[in-house]
C-alpha cells in the first residue's frame, strides 16, 4: 500500500473518530470477553496502520462472532482497507453494511464512501439515492453538511450546476462559517453555468461576495461573446456594489486586464542556471522563436514575456511563479522536471500554466494546469501496440533502474502489457549506477537460479550438464538512457540473449546509442514526438528556420517548447482577451492544435493528447519505424 493510499485511510479515521459525526457508540452490555478482546486486537492492528493484519483480523471477527454488535465496525474497517486498492471490492461491502445495518453509526460513514466511489466510477446518479436516504435517516446538522456537500458533487458531475449551487445554498443557510469552503467550489460550478442560470443565481445567497462572484462570471461570459462593453458596466458595478468582497478584487483585475488586453504578458519559468541549465537554454531559443514568429503573424497582439529562472530547483519553481502572477502574467509556460510547487501555486490563482514535465499525478484536482509532454503511461502503450501490431511480439522482459524515473516506467509498461493481453516473462531491476549488470541478467534468463534448475545427469559431460538460460521472451524494456542500454546490450548477449528486440523511452534518441553498444543493438526501438527527416511541411520549415536562426537543428526540447508557447499564443487569440479564465477555457475548447509535435488536444483532465512515433536505431542510423 502505497503512503498516499495509507495518508487518505489516515485522514478517513481522524473524520470518523473526531469530526463529530455520530454519537458515541453504547455497545450492549452482554458480550463475551473473548468476542471483545479479538475485535480489540483487530483495532489495534488498524490502528497502528498493519492493514493487511487488521483485514484478516476483521474478517475471521466476522466468521465468528456473525451477530456481534461490533460486526458493522468489522465490515467498515474492512470496507477502507480494501478501498485503498479496489474501490469496487469495497463498494460492494459498503453497500452491505447499508442494506443491512441501517441502524448502525457505520451506515453513515459507508454511505459516503459508497457515494463518493459512485461518483468517481462514472455513475453519480446512483450516488444521489445514497445520499437522500442517508439524510433522512439523521437530525445531526454535521451529517447533513458532509451528504449535501456529495450531492452537489454528484449533480456538478451530472453537469447539472445550477442544482448543484442550490445545494451549496442550502449549505450556506445551515452554517455560514462554511462560505470560506463553499467558495472555490462555487466559482468552479459558475464557470460552467450559461448565462441565463447565472443571472438566476445573482440574489440565491444571503451573501454579498456570492452575488458578486456570480455577477463576475456573467461578465466573463459577455467578454466570451466579445460584448466588452457589457462586461466592463457589470465589472464596474461589482467594484462599486461590493468594496468589502474577495471578488471586489477579481473585478478589479478583470477590468485591468481588459484595459492591458493590447500588452498581454506571459510567464516563462525555465532552468536557466544549475543542473538542467542546458535544457532550459534550448527551451528559451524555442520560446523566443514562437513569439517572433506569432507577433509577425498577428501584429494586433502584442506578446510580452516575462521569463523567471527557477535555478533548477523545486523551491525556485514556486518563487518564480509567485514573481510572475504578483506581476499579472495571464499564463504561465514551463517548468520542466521540478514543476509541482508552480503548478500548484498557479492552481491557486487560477493562473493557466503549460508544464512540460512526466511526474505523476500533476495535474490531479487542477482545473488551469495542463501537462504538455510525454508520460510513462504514454510511452508504454505506443510501444507495446508497435511491438504487437507491427513485429508481431508479444512476450517481454522488463530491465529497470532502481530508482524512481526506472520504477514508474516499469510500473506503466507492466500495466500496459496486461491490459493488452501480453507476457512479462521476468522483471529485474539494477543498480543505476553500477557497470556490471550480470546478475540482475542471470536473474532474468534463469542462471542465478542454479540449486532450482535441474541436478547433473550421471554419465554426462560437463558440457552436456551445462546449465542452460531461459529466454522466453523476444524483446527487452529497458528505461533508461542511450548509454546505459548501450551498456546493458553487449553483457545481455553474453548470456546468450542474442539479438533480442530493445525497446526504450524517448531518451533513446540520441547517436550515443549507435555509437557506444557496438553493434549489440540492432534491433532499437523508441518513442518520440518530433523527428527532423519527417515530411511534414510544418516540421521542416520549422527545423529549416530554427536552423538558418540559431546555427543548430532543434531537438525534442525545442520542438516541445516551441508548441507549448504556440498553444498559449493562439489561445491568448481565440480568447481575444489576457483574462486567464478565457485562455483556460480556449487551451481547452480548441479541437486540435496543429502543433510541430504532431496533433495535439487537451482533455478537461489538463491531460495533453497526442500520437507518439516510433523511431528505430540500427547500426548505421536512426529512422522512422512506423510508417
Amino acid at each position: 500500500m502505497n503512503n498516499k493510499k495509507i495518508f487518505i485511510l489516515a485522514f478517513t479515521l481522524l473524520l470518523i473518530s473526531g469530526c463529530g459525526l455520530f454519537t458515541q457508540k453504547t455497545p450492549p452490555v452482554q458480550y463475551s470477553k473473548t468476542e471483545k478482546t479479538k475485535f480489540e486486537t483487530a483495532e489495534k492492528a488498524f490502528s497502528n496502520k498493519n492493514y493487511e493484519k487488521a483485514f484478516q483480523l476483521y474478517s475471521d471477527f466476522i466468521n465468528e462472532f456473525p451477530e456481534s454488535f461490533f460486526i458493522p465496525d468489522a465490515y467498515l474497517k474492512n470496507g477502507l482497507i480494501t478501498e485503498t486498492q479496489d474501490s469496487k471490492k469495497a463498494l460492494d461491502i459498503y453497500k452491505k453494511i447499508i442494506s443491512k445495518y441501517p441502524g448502525s453509526e457505520a451506515f453513515f460513514e459507508a454511505s459516503i464512501h459508497a457515494a463518493n466511489i459512485l461518483i468517481d466510477t462514472g455513475s453519480p446518479e446512483k450516488a444521489l439515492p445514497v445520499c437522500d436516504r442517508a439524510l433522512q435517516k439523521t437530525d445531526l446538522e454535521n451529517t447533513k453538511i458532509r451528504f449535501l456537500y456529495i450531492k452537489a458533487k454528484a449533480f456538478y458531475s451530472l453537469e447539472n450546476y445550477t442544482q448543484s449551487v442550490k445545494i451549496y445554498n442550502e449549505i450556506f443557510k445551515k452554517d455560514p462559517i462554511q462560505y470560506s469552503q463553499l467558495r472555490p467550489l462555487l466559482s468552479k460550478a459558475a464557470s460552467k453555468m450559461d448565462k441565463k442560470s447565472l443571472k438566476k443565481s445573482f440574489d440565491l445567497f444571503l451573501s454579498n461576495d456570492a452575488s458578486a462572484l456570480f455577477k463576475k462570471y456573467y461578465a466573463l461570459a459577455l467578454l466570451k461573446e466579445n460584448n466588452q462593453a457589457e462586461a466592463k458596466k457589470l465589472l464596474n458595478e461589482i467594484v462599486s456594489a461590493y468594496p468589502a468582497t474577495q471578488t471586489y478584487h477579481e473585478a478589479k483585475t478583470e477590468l485591468e486586464l481588459i484595459e492591458k488586453q493590447a500588452k498581454v504578458a506571459i510567464g516563462v519559468i525555465l532552468p536557466l542556471s544549475g543542473q538542467f541549465a542546458p535544457y532550459g537554454e534550448m527551451a528559451l531559443k524555442a520560446i523566443q522563436f514562437a513569439t517572433s514568429e506569432f507577433i509577425t503573424k498577428n501584429p494586433d497582439i502584442k506578446i510580452k514575456l516575462l521569463i523567471e529562472d527557477n535555478k533548477s530547483l523545486e523551491s525556485g519553481s514556486k518563487t518564480a511563479a509567485e514573481k510572475l502572477i504578483k506581476n499579472n502574467v495571464s499564463a504561465i509556460i514551463g517548468p520542466f522536471h521540478t514543476a509541482e510547487s508552480a503548478c500548484n501555486y498557479s492552481e491557486e490563482n487560477l493562473i493557466p500554466i503549460i508544464a512540460m514535465t512526466h511526474k505523476p499525478s500533476i495535474t490531479q484536482n487542477k482545473s488551469f494546469v495542463f501537462r504538455h509532454f510525454i508520460t510513462p503511461e504514454m510511452q508504454s502503450d505506443a510501444l507495446i501496440d508497435f511491438a504487437t501490431k507491427k513485429l508481431s511480439i508479444n512476450t517481454f522482459a522488463i530491465l529497470y533502474p532502481d530508482e524512481s524515473y526506472g520504477e514508474n516506467f516499469m510500473n506503466s509498461f507492466f500495466d500496459s502489457a496486461k491490459e493488452k493481453d501480453c507476457k512479462i516473462m521476468g522483471v529485474e531491476k539494477y543498480n543505476p549506477k553500477s557497470s556490471d549488470f550480470s546478475i540482475p541478467i542471470r536473474k532474468l534468463t534463469g542462471l542465478y537460479y542454479e540449486k532450482l534448475r535441474e541436478t547433473p545427469e550421471k554419465g554426462k559431460t560437463n558440457e552436456e550438464n551445462e546449465l542452460k538460460p531461459v529466454i522466453d521472451f523476444k524483446a527487452v524494456f529497458i528505461p533508461d538512457g542511450p548509454l546505459k542500454a548501450a551498456a546493458l546490450a553487449p553483457q545481455l548477449a553474453y548470456f546468450d540473449v542474442i539479438n533480442p528486440v530493445f525497446l526504450g523511452p524517448n531518451l533513446w534518441e540520441d547517436e550515443k546509442l549507435i555509437k557506444s553498444s557496438e553493434g549489440y543493438m540492432n534491433q532499437a526501438y523508441f518513442t518520440s514526438l518530433f523527428f527532423l527527416e519527417s515530411p511534414r511541411e510544418n516540421v521542416r520549415n520549422f527545423s529549416s528556420s530554427f536552423e538558418s536562426l540559431f546555427g543548430a537543428k532543434p531537438g525534442f526540447i525545442e520542438a516541445l517548447s516551441y508548441d507549448s508557447a504556440m498553444i498559449i499564443f493562439n489561445s491568448v487569440k481565440k480568447a481575444g482577451s489576457a483574462s486567464p479564465k478565457l485562455i483556460r477555457d480556449s487551451i481547452i475548447s480548441t479541437p486540435v492544435f496543429d502543433s510541430i509535435t504532431g496533433p495535439t488536444f487537451f482533455e478537461i483532465t489538463g491531460e495533453c493528447v497526442k500520437e507518439l512515433i516510433i523511431l528505430k536505431a540500427d547500426s548505421d542510423n536512426i529512422s522512422r519505424a512506423d510508417f
